[in-house]
């Protein structure tokens, strides 16, 4: 748990909508809590700590995206109320913290209480805590507006019913299958445009895009080399057919990032996962391996020499698929922290695993070096973006490895 957490969660409050009072009991209606977060100061945002403690199971979403789950009070415990910390990577720009939940345990009256707590690219860390500042909403029926409110503080923590809270460690990285189908309706957002709701068919749903920056992790595409073939995986069960099914071994990937003239880029905040496996360099030298498909990985890379426009900055994936025959995909999008023309520091620009990255197959000497050739590879076949491909959502890692890049 962060210093900051655990020295400032006595700053929380116990919150709800405004048709619940302190003594009143159970609701089985649902409800979602929200709290959206600008940062004007010029910081960028890193990660966050969203914890959250409340009478029943509940969803937590980071800008539209699902990002764990938690049971309540009911933990298999009775000596009080429980909470659990999830560490969630950030995008550059605003953040919109969504909490879904049910009223009351049994014994215990509805009650939410929750903690933010962002980490910044600069090293500092500032808490948000539940109060008043929420937003707050009976969930509405499929099709309807919700009808937020702000959120109606019922005492701070530790006082009755709920007492304090016990905290429970941070869940393992497992992989969400999307099978929740709850889509937030932001009260924070009153500069875009009401736009018509088209129909939607609930068993699929598709959560929709938070426009909180130019790009998203939403807007990346799973791609790989032009091996791939549409066939059925006999690796599962049922044999479900994949569009990215290619031979088993190591693939080469890069993408040389242009910085405009007055740019500078001090540091690469790159989000990443590999169907099966990776290595990840940056200006040559490797930032990190994972094996892990079903979750993708955080990484905050610091240039000891920045670099400033006109350059180059180059990114390359060692990117590996175990199976004989079977999917295989890089998603990947990196965020580029720096200063403009006009001194203000914070994103210079995003980019996103497009049709522009290219591959070669096997891994050439020396292929992750910016001074290499790859005038002759090809450009990548895309499978679909982030939330549209053949993938359902990845679990985001904890907080981001921290490396530097020497060249």
């Amino acid at each position: 748990m962060s210093t900051a957490l655990a020295a400032n969660l006595t700053d929380c409050n116990w919150i709800w909508t405004n048709d619940q009072s302190k003594t009143s009991g159970r609701s089985d209606e649902l409800r979602a809590f929200q709290r959206a977060l600008h940062h004007v100061d010029g910081r960028v945002p890193v990660s966050a700590e969203f914890f959250v403690a409340s009478g029943q199971p509940h969803d937590l979403f980071v800008n539209d995206r699902h990002v764990g789950w938690f049971d309540g009070f009911g933990h298999g415990h009775s000596d009080g109320a429980m909470g659990r910390i999830h560490t969630v990577a950030l995008d550059s720009g605003p953040s919109v913290f969504t909490i879904r939940t049910h009223g009351g345990h049994e014994h215990i009256p509805a009650g939410l209480l929750s903690s933010i707590v962002i980490k910044f690219h600069d090293g500092s860390e500032e808490e948000f805590p539940s109060d008043s500042q929420w937003m707050a909403a009976a969930e509405p029926s499929y099709g309807e507006k919700a009808h937020w409110g702000k959120a109606h503080v019922l005492g701070v923590y530790g006082a009755e019913p709920w007492g304090t809270v016990i905290i429970l460690p941070e869940p393992p990285h497992g992989h969400y299958n999307g099978s929740g189908g709850y889509h937030p309706h932001h009260p924070h957002h009153p500069q875009q445009p009401q736009q018509p709701q088209q129909p939607q068919q609930p068993q699929q749903p598709q959560v929709p895009v938070t426009p909180a920056a130019p790009l998203t992790i939403n807007n990346a595409s799973w791609v790989w080399t032009n091996e791939t073939t549409t066939q059925p995986f006999t690796g599962l069960p049922g044999s479900p057919v994949y569009n990215n099914m290619a031979p088993k071994g190591s693939r080469a990937f890069r993408k040389t990032i242009q910085v405009g003239s007055g740019t500078t880029v001090n540091a690469l905040n790159i989000t990443i996962d590999v169907d099966n496996s990776f290595t990840l360099y940056v200006q040559g030298q490797s930032v990190g391996s994972q094996a892990n498909w079903t979750t993708a990985f955080h990484y905050l890379v610091n240039l000891s020499h920045p670099v400033s426009g006109p350059g180059s900055i180059v990114v390359a994936v060692n990117g590996t698929n175990n199976d004989v025959l079977g999917p295989a995909a890089v998603l990947a999008f990196i965020d580029l922290l720096g200063t403009d023309r006009g001194g203000n520091s914070g994103s210079q620009g995003t980019v996103v695993t497009d049709g522009t990255w290219k591959f070669a197959k096997g891994l050439p000497a020396g292929f992750e070096q910016p001074s290499f050739n790859d005038t002759t590879w090809g450009n990548v076949t895309v499978h679909g973006t982030y939330m549209n491909g053949p993938y359902a959502p990845s679990t985001l890692h904890n907080s981001p490895t921290i490396t530097n890049v020497a060249a």
